[in-house]
């Protein structure tokens, strides 16, 4: 049986406008990504890996929604966030939308030497600086 797609009220169809994700290439990226083109908006996907933004886009593409562009970029450097804004610009885009996703995923599971990594107590600084760098930092510049 194929379900309907529920009837939206018209504040929550997002035809018109553009949405750029970061950390697209990942789990939830794809998931809002999905949501966003449910709706009627167009899709950017940025990732600093652009192997995983291939795979998401293929997929999401294999479920007929169709991503308006994938674009490799660093939300921990402002000169890629800068570049990738410059690549959007010319190609007639303009992001009226920002999901602010990127993040470190580790696994629970992570171990070292036989050292659970992501207690508090095994945490490095590095690590914890990276976590930072991406979720807040990343965050904080995209916004800019």
């Amino acid at each position: 049986m194929n379900a309907r797609p529920p009837v939206l009220p018209e504040k929550f169809i997002l035809s018109g406008k553009t949405a750029l994700i970061t950390g697209g290439g990942g789990l939830l990226g794809a998931a809002h990504a999905r949501a966003l083109l449910e709706v009627g908006a167009k899709v950017i996907l940025t990732d600093v890996n652009y192997n995983s933004l291939l795979a998401v886009k293929k997929k999401l593409n294999g479920e007929k929604h169709e991503i308006i562009e994938t674009l490799e970029m660093d939300v921990t450097s402002e000169e890629s966030i800068k570049n990738t804004l410059e690549t959007i610009k010319n190609l007639g885009l303009r992001v009226d939308i920002l999901i602010n996703n990127a993040a470190i995923n580790p696994k629970a599971s992570s171990l070292a030497d036989g050292v659970r990594t992501t207690r508090l107590e095994n945490f490095s600084l590095n690590r914890w600086n990276a976590e930072i760098d991406v979720g807040l930092t990343g965050a904080f510049l995209c916004s800019k």
